[in-house]
C-alpha cells in the first residue's frame, strides 16, 4: 500500500494534467488491447525464456524487460532483512500479475532509466 501511496503522490498530479484537454473532462486513456499471455516462472538469475526476476524486471520470449517507472525493494543484495522481505513480496505480486491473463508490452519513452538499466 504504501508503494501504492508514493506513485500516486509522485505521479498522480501529472496523471491527472495529461487525461485533461483544454481543461475540460477527463478523457480515457486507452491502452493497446491485451494480446500476449505466457506462464511465468521464477528466476533469479541469468537470461530466462518466461520468468520474473524481482518486483520490476521479468524474462519474456527470452528478451529481458524492466517495467518503466517502477524501482521496487532488491531481492538480490538487499541492505537489510525488511528490503529483502518486501521485495520477495513484490517479486510474487508481480509473478501473479503475469500469471493472471493476457498483457502488452509498449515501449517507453527513453531506452535506459535514471540508474543506466
Amino acid at each position: 500500500m504504501l508503494c501504492i501511496g508514493l506513485l500516486l503522490g509522485w505521479y498522480g498530479p501529472v496523471w491527472l494534467d495529461m487525461t485533461r484537454q483544454n481543461d475540460g473532462p477527463a478523457v480515457s486513456l486507452a491502452a493497446p488491447p491485451d494480446m500476449l499471455t505466457a506462464t511465468f516462472g521464477f528466476c533469479h538469475s541469468g537470461g530466462g525464456i518466461n520468468c520474473i526476476v524481482d518486483g520490476d524486471t521479468f524474462w519474456f520470449q527470452g528478451t529481458k524487460y524492466r517495467i518503466a517507472d517502477i524501482d521496487t525493494p532488491e531481492t538480490h543484495g538487499p541492505r537489510c532483512p525488511a528490503e529483502a522481505a518486501l521485495g520477495a513480496q513484490a517479486t510474487r505480486r508481480l509473478h501473479s500479475l503475469m500469471n493472471a491473463g493476457a498483457f502488452s508490452l509498449e515501449r517507453g519513452e527513453r531506452d535506459t532509466d535514471r540508474y543506466g538499466r
